[in-house]
């Protein structure tokens, strides 16, 4: 593991909207979006006993969808404190989805996860697989377990991983 504290996160600009959303400017003049859209109501029903906790499903993109990849650790740095300061903030619980085709960016999500420390924060996998597709997604879920309504955050995203079996 090596020592994050060295690497510098870009600076995330907040944009204005009903989601928490951020962009940042890379070194190499590449332009993304971190978006923490609010997912309570498509995953977890009123059953859910989970308070007023806000679900949001974490999405990351390049604006300019052409543009190619350039490895860059400032990158995974600017997210995973993105990450932090939302789970910080709302003691909420974030999804990140991987549909198949990006099972590996999944991988790299769990590396991540594995190579940061996060303190009072927990992480749990599962697999959605719809009956009419032959795709796969990969979830996790990460609750901040200072939420008091975290341990009913987890049983309710266990339930959903278990019922789609």
């Amino acid at each position: 593991m090596s020592d994050h504290s060295e690497i510098i996160p870009y600076t995330l600009i907040s944009q204005e909207g009903t989601d928490v959303s951020y962009t940042f400017i890379t070194d190499h003049n590449i332009q993304y979006v971190v978006r923490y859209v609010c997912s309570t109501d498509y995953y977890f029903d009123e059953s859910s006993d989970i308070g007023d906790s806000e679900i949001l499903e974490f999405q990351f993109v390049p604006i300019d969808k052409g543009v190619k990849a350039i490895p860059d650790l400032r990158i995974v740095e600017t997210l995973v404190t993105s990450m932090k300061d939302v789970l910080n903030s709302r003691k909420n619980a974030i999804l990140y989805i991987c549909d198949g085709k990006q099972a590996a960016r999944s991988k790299l999500f769990d590396k991540w996860y594995k190579n940061y420390s996060w303190e009072t924060v927990v992480k749990h996998d599962g697999k959605l697989v719809y009956p009419d597709s032959p795709e796969t997604e990969y979830v996790s879920l990460i609750v901040n377990t200072q939420n008091p309504y975290a341990d009913n955050i987890i049983d309710a995203f266990s339930f959903i991983m278990e019922s789609d079996k």
